[in-house]
Formats: structure tokens, sequence, C-alpha cells
């Protein structure tokens, strides 16, 4: 019997309009009538298929159970919607290849997506390599630095460090505190010179045998509990050196850990998520709609969330729920990464039982992949899930900008330790001092919230002065912080140089706002000025960053030029009514409570003006509003 003609959905819309039968040629209908004979020979038995374009470039790799009614399914099942007819309409030729097994199939898939990166497939993307910091273990005297790639040398890393600056600022700390030394002399028996590092105690000199192996080691054990985050081991042995060093009268050395095991100590109280009955585990989320899919993975080390990565990808390239989890583990789990006893996830799927095999086999003891159902591992997931709905939310709705990947860009170059979620821009107005007025336009996921704009009108200063004016509009807002009413942003945008940013500065330190991330963009040169930093900051021209915050700048900007317009020709009218005789203030008072504003009167048709003031009086303001009509 012929094989029947393959079935397509019916797809609205031009782009993924099916071409109708008439218009398929003499070529296509042979290119498909090969495909399909190929599909007859495919065996009965797991394994990969990869479809082709007419360059031989591979466009999709997927895996089967059974080869023949997988890859028959994309020819005769009216449900793949139209990226699948997209791309078996691309297909041109098609190859296999049978494995032994499920695990198998997946394994070999998840590189032949890796190697060929074929269009129709999920692709993990990040826009960035987040930094680790790399802990040489393997060499005798080791040495911490902070690298872009983890890769199997026998070394230890930890990571990642989101934002990267909180990576330097680790490595600062062990510097700083546990000595590590930064050179890369070959240690041996005869001793090298003292260098400057050890006279300004930021190395335990091992080259110059001032520091014996075991006390070397006993540092490098230090600083790997530290990195690990097992603090309170950590601070009890500190504090034990502590301890004995200044009972030896060693009081310098007694006061570096004095000083460490207090910073160790500051660390730990900071807020955290904690689960004492989980101690390193991953956990999945992900969310969707019909145009994207965001997919979030938090790292729990020692029961604490020490990090997170995130991935987008349109939903298009996936319609089945089970086969999402099993490409995103797969693929994840395939680079150089520190993996696990226990995955956790939002729901089953088919391959878990092969997934969770193929992890075994690559950490080399049992890997669980598992659902929660109820209690503390239930909720924490939930808030991974949540966490993928809002960012998925922020980066599919800011059409304008690319948003969520903006905010943290915005985050990194202004190093920030906080995602910049809401920003609050303030912008000065006034024509020659006259009518000084101030705005403020929030933004806030990358998009403005004008529910949240707020007018100014300028109290305390007399004259054309932006840097007291500034300073009155910041000191307002932080009142109204202490007042309870709107929280503190994320990030305070002043639009203006170094004086403006310095006039709005030394009022949050008067408040004792010392940390309140803030900065400045003047306009000539479109410059950003940061808190404690006597150069400026260019970024290019198509910075995706800069295009943002000169868009909420401009919007302050336009805000704050609309609310001083308003005032203008209200005043403007104000005068104009207080020169026409027999309008006096019981009269004006009249008419805006019955219009409502200046505006409203202007645009009142001279019946309405009449009915309030009477014939004479009404024609007589209608000719003198309305010139062109006298």
């Amino acid at each position: 019997m012929a094989p029947c003609a393959p079935r397509y959905p019916a797809v609205t819309g031009a782009m993924n309009r099916a071409p109708t039968r008439s218009v398929e040629n003499k070529k296509m209908r042979d290119i498909r009538g090969r495909l399909l004979g190929r599909v007859k020979q495919l065996p009965d038995k797991p394994g990969v298929y990869l479809f082709k374009n007419a360059k031989g470039r591979v466009i999709y790799v997927g895996k089967a159970k059974s080869l023949i009614h997988r890859v028959r399914s994309y020819f005769y099942d009216v449900t793949g919607g139209p990226l699948t007819y997209w791309m078996v309409s691309e297909a041109a030729d098609l190859d296999f290849i049978v494995t032994d097994s499920a695990v198998e199939a997946l394994m070999l898939e998840n590189n032949l997506i890796k190697q060929n990166q074929p269009r129709y497939n999920i692709l993990l993307r990040d826009d960035k390599t987040h930094p680790y910091i790399k802990l040489t273990v393997q060499e005798d005297y080791p040495r911490a630095y902070i690298v872009r790639r983890v890769r199997k040398d026998g070394a230890a890393y930890f990571g990642p460090f989101i934002p990267a600056s909180l990576a330097k600022k680790t490595l600062n700390l062990i510097y700083r505190y546990f000595l590590l030394r930064q050179c890369h002399i070959k240690i041996t028996d005869e001793p090298q010179r003292l260098c400057l590092l050890y006279h300004i105690h930021r190395c335990l000199g091992p080259c110059a045998q001032q520091a014996t192996k075991a006390e070397y080691d006993h540092a490098v054990a230090d600083v790997k509990m530290f990195l690990e985050g097992k603090k309170d081991d950590l601070l009890a042995r500190l504090r034990q050196k502590m301890y004995e060093y200044s009972t030896n009268q060693q009081y310098e050395l007694a006061a570096n850990y004095r000083d460490l095991s207090r910073t160790v100590e500051e660390l730990n109280t900071r807020p955290k998520l904690i689960s004492y009955e989980l101690e390193d585990v991953d956990l999945f989320g992900y969310a969707r709609t019909e145009e994207n899919i965001a997919v979030q993975i938090f790292f729990m080390r020692n029961g604490q969330i020490v990090g997170r990565h995130e991935f987008f990808f349109e939903s298009k390239l996936i319609t089945d729920e089970g086969s999402l989890l099993s490409h995103v583990l797969m693929q994840f789990y395939s680079m150089p990464r520190f993996l696990p006893k226990t995955i956790y996830i939002q729901h089953n799927f088919p391959d878990r039982e092969a997934v969770q095999q193929w992890l075994a086999e690559r950490k080399g003891s049992g890997v669980r992949i598992h659902v929660p159902a109820r209690g503390k591992k239930k909720k924490l997931l939930e808030l991974v899930i949540k966490n993928a709905q809002i960012a998925l939310e922020v980066n599919s709705s800011a059409g304008r900008v690319r948003s969520y990947e903006t905010l943290k860009a915005l985050q990194e170059t202004i190093n920030m330790s906080t995602l910049p979620y809401r920003i609050e821009a303030f912008d000065i107005s006034n024509i020659q001092g006259s009518h000084s007025v101030a705005s403020m336009v929030v933004w806030e996921a990358g998009r403005p919230k004008k529910s949240d704009y707020r007018k100014f009108k300028i109290r305390t200063v007399v004259g054309p002065d932006d840097f007291r004016s500034m300073a009155e509009v910041i000191q307002r807002r932080v009142k109204r912080a202490l007042e309870k009413e709107w929280p503190m942003p994320d990030l305070i945008l002043i639009d203006g140089g170094k004086g403006q940013l310095n006039a709005a500065l030394d009022v949050l330190r008067t408040f004792g706002m010392n940390d309140q991330p803030a900065m400045g963009l003047a306009k000539r040169e479109e410059e950003i000025f940061l808190p404690g930093r006597a150069d400026s900051i260019r970024l290019e021209e198509r910075s995706p960053v800069l295009k943002l915050i000169q868009q909420v700048r401009n919007e302050a900007h336009r805000f704050a030029i609309t609310f001083h317009r308003q005032l203008r020709n209200k005043r403007s009218m104000e005068m104009e009514l207080d020169e026409i005789k027999g309008i006096g203030p019981k009269r004006k008072q009249l008419l805006l409570q019955h219009f409502g504003s200046f505006e409203k009167i202007r645009r009142a048709t001279k019946g309405e003006l009449q009915n309030k003031l009477g014939s004479a009086q009404g024609d007589k303001l209608y000719r003198r509003l309305h010139p062109e009509h006298s």
C-alpha cells in the first residue's frame, strides 16, 4: 500500500502558511519521496536520527526508543505544529545511528547537538560565562585565582559568582586574610628572596620558608572551607588559631585571624535561603508562555543557596513538556561542572530513568532526580519556579530593550550587588530660574511604571540652582521612604553630572544611606558618573546599558518639561484672567470650581462661559482667550 500523503495542521499568518500542493514542484516531490522511502528503512530500535538540509547541514537531532515510530510521526502526525512542518519542509536527507539503549541515545543526541548546533534544536545560550574561583589543590602549594572556564585538571572550582564583582571581592578576602601565595615561583628547598607581598602581609611566604608545608596546607584547608560555605567549622578553627598566636605573643598574626573571624561571621549573618535537610542539590524550575521559556537552576551547597543559572529560548522549539526537562538536564550536565547527588525538578518526564542512569555514570556514583511533593523541598522548588516566572515576565515584556539581560549588564557596569529592578530617575526643569520643578520617573523590570511617577515644585530654592534643587527633591524623596510611604529604589539615576550627583549623595549621607546605589548621566557626552569614582564611564553608542539609562533619563526630562509647561500655561492663564476687568478672585475661583482647571476654561465654549459669568463678561473672556474669533 502506498503511504498516505503527509498531513499538516492549518496555520494562520503569512510566515507560517503552508504552501499549496499546486506550487510544489517536481524536485520537492522527489525529495519528499526519498525521505519517506528512508523512513521505511528505519529499524524498530533505539537510536538517534538527524534531519539535514539540501546543503548537507544538520538542522535537527532527535533521539527515540523506536526510530521508525518516532520519525514516521513527523510525516503523519497532525499535532506537530508549524515549526515541525517547516523543519520537515526544509529537510532534504535523513540519517540515523542505532544504539544499544535509550541512555546511549541520550548521550549521543546531546553530543551531536553540541557538535552541530542544529537550527531547530534547543541550544542553551548564556550571555556570558560567569567567573569561578579556581583553587589549585593538585599543586604542592596551591594558589587561588579567577577563571571563566571549569576544566578537568584536578583543581577545585567554586562558583559561579553572580555578579562577577563578587568573585573579585572574595578573592581579595582570600589574599588579605588567608595569605595564599599569588606568584608562580617553583618552591624548592632553597629559600627565595622575600617579596613585597610578604612584607605587606599578603602572603605566608612559603617560597622563603617563612611557613612550613603543614602551615600552608592548613591555610588552603581554611580557604576551601570558606569557599564551600562551611563557616561554622571555619570560625572554630580561626578562633583557635587566634588564641594560639596570642598565647605565643604573635599579636600581629592573632589580630589577622581576629579580623578574619569577624569578616566570616559578618558574611554568615547575611540573609540566605537555608534548608538544613538538604546539602548539595540542584533545583530546576521553568516557566513558559506561547513565545518563550525561562529555565532557572539554583545551586544549594551545604544547605545554602550559593548561586543560580538561567537560560531563555523560544517555546516553538519544543512542545513536549517531558522532552524539555530531558534536553535541559542533558545539555547542562554535559558541561564540566559539579554534579550533586540529588536534583529536584517540578514534574516527572518519560526519560527520567535514562537521564538518571546517564548522570550516575558521569558522576561515578548514584544520582537521584526527584519531584518533591510537600514540605520545605516543595516550597524551595516553588521559589525557583517563581524566579523563572519573574525572569520570563521581565525578559518577555521589554520590546524596547532586552530588559533582563540589560539590567544584569547595568548591574555589572556600575558594580551593584543586586539587580537594579526598580530605577528612579530625577530631573530639574526651569527657565531662567522661574517655576523650578522636578520630576521622578520609575522603571521597573526594564519598563516604565507610570503610576509611580511624581512631580515636585521646588520650594526652598530661589533662582536657577540645579544643585540645591536636586538636593531638595532627594531630601523629600528620602523622607517619604522614612515615613514608609515609598521604599527606596534599587538605583537612583540623576540627570546631570558630578555636581548634581554629589548634591544627591550629600543628602543620602545625611540620612545614613551611604550604601544607596546612585549614578549620574550627563547629557553632553553621555558620561556616567558614580560615587567615589574620579573618572567618568563612557559606553559604546550601541550599548544596551547606555540605551536603557538614556531612555529612563529622557523620560524624566520629558516629564519635567511637561510639568513645567503646564505651570507656565497655568500662570499665563491666571495673568490673562487678572487683566480682564470684572473678573476678580471670586469669579476666578467660581470658574475653576466649575471647569476644574485653567486649560478647561480655555477650551470652554462662549455659551458655557456666558452661563457662568453672564452675557457681557462671558463674551469678553471668550474673545480674550480666542482672539482669532474677535
